[in-house]
C-alpha cells in the first residue's frame, strides 16, 4: 500500500522516475487511481527525474475507500509502462452535525411574587409619622396633630 491519505487534504503527489536505456522523449505521465466501477485520471507534469500530480482538482470525485493506484508513463507516443502498480487508502473527513430537538427537562415552573402595597390610608399615616405627628382615628375621620393642635385630616 502506497499510503492513506485524507480526502479533504490532498494536494500535489510527487514519484521519483528514472528512465534507462536508449529512450526518447516522455510523451505523457498519468496517475490513475480506480476503483470497482469508477475513478480518475490526472495528467502529471515529468521535470528533471519526478513526476506531479495535483489531486487537489480531483478530490470531490474520490469516495473513502481503497483505490487500485497505476503510475502510467508513456514514452515516445507508441512505449507503454506502469512502474507503479499498488493500492492507496482515501479516507473521508467526519462531518459532524447537530441539530436542537428540544429539552428532555421540564421548562422551569414561573416564580409568582406579590407585595403588599399600602392603601392610601397607610400611606397618609405613614407620611404624618415620618413629619414627627401623631395619628389619631376619631368618629369624624382621621387627623394629625402636632403638639395636640390637629394639623391635617384625612381625606380620600
Amino acid at each position: 500500500m502506497i499510503g492513506e491519505y485524507e480526502r479533504e487534504k490532498l494536494g500535489e503527489v510527487t514519484f521519483g522516475l528514472e528512465v534507462e536505456g536508449d529512450h526518447g522523449d516522455i510523451t505523457s505521465v498519468r496517475l490513475a487511481l480506480l476503483r470497482e466501477g469508477s475513478g480518475v485520471i490526472v495528467e502529471g507534469k515529468a521535470k528533471g527525474g519526478e513526476v506531479t500530480f495535483d489531486l487537489s482538482r480531483v478530490r470531490d470525485r474520490l469516495t473513502p475507500g481503497d483505490y487500485d493506484v497505476r503510475l502510467e508513463v508513456v514514452v515516445d507516443k507508441t512505449r507503454f509502462f506502469v512502474p507503479v502498480q499498488d493500492t492507496a487508502r482515501i479516507t473521508g473527513t467526519p462531518k459532524v452535525e447537530a441539530a436542537y430537538r428540544g429539552s428532555k427537562t421540564p421548562p422551569p415552573e414561573p416564580a409568582v411574587t406579590a407585595t403588599l402595597m399600602p392603601t392610601p390610608l397607610q400611606r397618609w399615616i405613614l407620611q404624618q409619622e415620618s413629619m414627627g405627628r401623631k395619628v389619631v382615628e376619631t368618629a369624624d375621620g382621621v387627623h394629625a396633630y402636632e403638639n395636640r393642635i390637629p394639623v391635617a385630616q384625612f381625606e380620600e
